[in-house]
């Protein structure tokens, strides 16, 4: 079974294998022309891959290290998701 890191590297492999194989029907030999080419294909690669989510709402929770035990790699991560401190 894939987690997220494995199905987001899967899915950058197919956007980065897909853009080639387009730039290449498109006949785009050049940087110019793939940059005006570009937000085309995010277009129709959105609407023929993006999904509705599951569940729409924001589920990230806010950090609350300050920055300095952020910055910190010797500062350990006591916190566990949804547990109040």
């Amino acid at each position: 079974m894939l987690d997220a890191t494995d199905r987001a590297e899967s899915a950058n492999q197919t956007l980065q294998d897909r853009l080639i194989k387009e730039m290449r029907l498109e006949n785009i030999t050049g940087i110019e022309e793939a940059n005006v080419w570009l937000e085309t294909f995010i277009q129709d690669f959105n609407r023929r891959f993006a999904k509705v989510l599951q569940y729409p709402k924001n589920r990230h929770r806010t950090v609350d290290e300050s920055q300095s035990e952020l910055d910190d790699p010797n500062e350990e991560n006591t916190h566990v998701a949804n547990e109040k401190s």
